[in-house]
C-alpha cells in the first residue's frame, strides 16, 4: 500500500500560489514592457493631417526651386516641403516654411480657409500639396493638403 503522507506532501495543488521565481520573471518582463512604453511615447512621431489628401508616390518639387521662380510653379498643384519657421499666432490660419535651414521662407496660407494647423508647429517638417499665388509681388503657397510631422511631448 502507498505511502499516503509522503504523496500529499509532495503534490502540488493547481491553485498553489507562483513560486518566488516566477514572480521575478513576471516582474522584470512587466518592467521591460513599460521601458518599451515609456521610450515609445518620448521618440514617437505625430503625423498631422489638414485638407486634401497628399497623394503617395507624388514628384517632390524642391522648395528652394520655388522661392527662386515662384511665377513658374502658380498653373498646377504640386507637392514640395520643409520646414515651418513660424505660424499664425492667432488661429494658426498661415504658416513659414523653408527649405532646411535655409534663411529664405515663403508664407503658405490655406485654400478658402478651409483648415488651420497647430500654433505649436514651428519646427516641423511639412509637405504641402497646393499652388503659388503671384499677386501685387506678394508670393504664397495656397495649400490645399498638409502633412505636418511633429514630435510628440
Amino acid at each position: 500500500m502507498p505511502n499516503l503522507t509522503t504523496n500529499a506532501t509532495t503534490h502540488t495543488s493547481p491553485r498553489t500560489l507562483p513560486t518566488r521565481s516566477v514572480l521575478r520573471l513576471l516582474l522584470s518582463h512587466a518592467a521591460f514592457v513599460t521601458t518599451l512604453l515609456v521610450a515609445s511615447s518620448v521618440f514617437a512621431t505625430e503625423v498631422i493631417h489638414r485638407g486634401a489628401p497628399i497623394p503617395s508616390g507624388s514628384r517632390i518639387i524642391p522648395l528652394a526651386s520655388v522661392i527662386s521662380n515662384p511665377k513658374a510653379f502658380t498653373q498646377e498643384e504640386f507637392v514640395t516641403e520643409g520646414t515651418v519657421r513660424k505660424v499664425c499666432r492667432l488661429a494658426g490660419c498661415w504658416m513659414s516654411i523653408a527649405p532646411g535651414d535655409s534663411s529664405s521662407a515663403m508664407r503658405a496660407i490655406f485654400k478658402g480657409g478651409a483648415f488651420v494647423v497647430p500654433r505649436s508647429s514651428a519646427g516641423s517638417h511639412a509637405r504641402l500639396l497646393g499652388k503659388v499665388r503671384v499677386k501685387d509681388d506678394k508670393v504664397t503657397f495656397v495649400a490645399s493638403g498638409v502633412d505636418m510631422t511633429t514630435k510628440s511631448k
